[in-house]
């Protein structure tokens, strides 16, 4: 189980019983929206699915925004 911390100029992600590790977000990752899925590629460290359902609703809308504004547009490969 993980859990996950979205901050202006970073994430958090812990696994339970684990070190947290953080992504930055200034502009060195990269960000895109699949299928319900917030993907963050993050130089080194691989990636990370956040589910948009695990997010409450509330504050879905600034995660996002923090995500958008912290990383680059990852294109989609088909």
């Amino acid at each position: 189980k993980l859990h996950v911390q979205v901050y202006p100029d970073c994430v958090q992600v812990c696994r339970e019983g684990g070190q947290p590790w953080k992504i930055a977000l200034d502009g060195t990752s990269g960000y895109a929206e699949y299928e319900g899925l917030m993907v963050l590629s993050a130089p080194g460290k691989g990636l990370l699915a956040i589910p948009q359902r695990a997010v409450e609703p509330g504050v879905l809308a600034d995660v996002q925004a923090m995500l958008v504004a912290g990383s680059r547009p990852q294109a989609e490969e088909d």
